[in-house]
């Protein structure tokens, strides 16, 4: 039988992990040779008025990659000029301990423009390329296609986002998100106990509210079935945690959000559905029958962010910790595809990767998972986030990290319930490092 350290290295191959020069781990990982990996991860160093501020996001792409591989690189250099512009003009350069509270909701403001404007412009250059969709024939939709795929295929598939705007010289921090992926902030007690708070809302169709909030944007005699069985239109959108059939759940890598950016195919008329988005490639659409009859007053989704403002020289001695990940994080501590099939621990995610940070195991960590953990499981590398990913995905459990390699079991659909692993991606910032 393999060692850990053994697994370890093979496993390897199917992650790319980094500690950056600002001291930020992470790691995305995707172990399935057959699916390419969506997800996307950004970690960027800014001086703005001579202050330091650090940009960490993890975008979630599903259909493909192409909308998370593009907000992960245009969405900082956006927030990173509107962000100079506002210190600069709007606050005349008067950013400080003293009044960041005060100013806090300008800069919330500025990022949330920043995110509906990028995804709003994903949008006009369909309507630009081709203003007028219901007519096209087949053949003339994929001539169209093929001289504008780009901005295309940018619509078509999505993303959600979960990012943290930290100002490190004022120890504070926007945490802002589109959809279902987390920010986290972990802390530490006096006894060495990691507690975990979520710093921005998901967008999820297990929310009550936010099932509420899409049902009211659309008149009454469509209210019955903008949500059905937990998706927009009965197509888009599992809601988190409900036990679904193997094969419902695998027939799409599904946004569990109602909000999102890209997806057009639900924010635009049905014509650019039925008659030229879905000639595009996709890597998991759910199937386009009788969906875009359904579209009768789009948009069904939107990218209007989540933002909150946190101070945090309150906690700053108390080894403060952002993390970000995706919500295949969720799948992972979830473990209804994976380890127990069929059975969800309804642990929670925040919490579970918060207690996985500390220096001492957490004993109700072996409760949850089902498997013994090692605090630092990367081992020399000392990569916080592959820390957590490692005991995610087996801790100690040789057998368990096995069956992470085992790509018959994954390829296996037919099985009662099939061993899935979604797209993985996490960040760890320790502001303020405990000593190991």
């Amino acid at each position: 039988m393999s060692s850990v350290a053994a697994l370890r290295e093979r496993l390897s191959e199917f992650w790319i992990a980094e500690v950056s020069n600002s001291g930020v781990h992470s790691v995305a990982f995707q172990p399935f040779l057959e699916k390419q990996i969506e997800d996307r991860i950004t970690v960027e160093e800014w001086d703005i008025c001579e202050q330091h501020w650090i940009f960490l996001a993890v975008c979630d792409g599903h259909g493909g990659a192409r909308t998370s591989d593009y907000t992960s690189k245009e969405l900082p250099k956006r927030i990173s000029a509107a962000l100079s512009a506002t210190v600069r003009d709007d606050l005349q350069s008067k950013l400080e301990r003293g009044n960041v509270d005060k100013v806090a909701p300008t800069i919330s403001a500025m990022l949330a423009r920043e995110i509906e404007a990028l995804d709003a412009e994903l949008g006009e250059q369909v309507k630009a390329i081709c203003p007028d969709p219901g007519a096209l024939p087949e053949e003339a939709a994929r001539a169209i296609i093929q001289e504008n795929f780009d901005p295309l295929v940018l619509a078509w598939t999505g993303t959600t986002l979960a990012a943290a705007l930290i100002n490190i010289t004022l120890k504070c921090v926007w945490a802002f998100g589109v959809g279902d992926s987390s920010v986290v902030l972990s802390t530490v007690d006096a006894d060495g106990v990691r507690h975990a708070q979520r710093l921005c809302a998901l967008h999820s169709m297990s929310d009550p509210a936010e099932c509420a909030r899409i049902v009211s944007e659309h008149p009454p005699e469509e209210a019955a079935h903008v949500v059905e069985n937990g998706r927009i239109l009965g197509w888009l959108a599992l809601p988190r945690g409900t036990p679904l059939p193997p094969s419902t759940r695998l027939r799409h890598r599904l946004t569990h959000a109602a909000v999102g950016i890209g997806d057009f195919s639900l924010k635009l008329p049905s014509t650019y559905m039925s008659h030229l988005l879905r000639f595009l490639p996709t890597t998991g659409k759910m199937p386009l029958d009788g969906i875009p009859e359904r579209i009768k007053t789009p948009p069904y989704l939107i990218a209007t962010p989540s933002v909150q403002f946190m101070d945090l020289e309150p906690v700053w001695n108390s080894a403060p910790t952002v993390a970000l990940f995706s919500d295949g994080v969720d799948l992972l501590v979830d473990g209804y595809t994976l380890f127990h099939p069929g059975v969800s621990s309804n642990a929670d995610p925040c919490d579970v990767v918060s207690k996985l940070l500390q220096e001492k195991v957490d004993p109700s960590l072996r409760k949850v998972l089902g498997h013994g953990v090692d605090a630092h499981w990367s081992g020399p590398e000392g990569n916080r986030a592959l820390d957590v990913l490692g005991n995610l995905i087996g801790g100690t459990n040789v057998n368990r990290l096995e069956m992470m390699l085992d790509q018959e079991r994954m390829a296996n659909r037919k099985a009662k319930y099939p061993f899935y692993v979604d797209d993985v991606a996490i960040v760890v910032f320790p502001l303020q490092p405990v000593s190991r």
